[in-house]
């Protein structure tokens, strides 16, 4: 099965002033072929490399945002 696991040293929840940029951070998946990452603020990205994907930058408005991160192509999505 496909499996999703956050890795790194950012935490996935972060509170920051405005302009200052988030502390990056990552997801590993297994068993699959790719993810993406949906809901970011604008001014930060997921950029997906090998078996990672590297969600980093500066959000470009104050707020809180839920995003998810999916995976594909493998055994079931995690």
């Amino acid at each position: 099965y496909t499996t999703l696991f956050r890795s790194g040293a950012g935490s996935s929840v972060q509170t920051i002033l405005l302009g200052d940029s988030i502390q990056s951070f990552s997801y590993a998946f297994v068993n699959c072929t790719g993810a993406s990452a949906t809901g970011l603020p604008a001014g930060v990205t997921a950029v997906t490399s090998g078996s990672t994907v590297l969600i980093s930058g500066t959000p470009a408005k104050a707020g809180t945002f839920t995003f998810t991160v999916t995976t594909s192509g493998g055994n079931g999505d995690a």
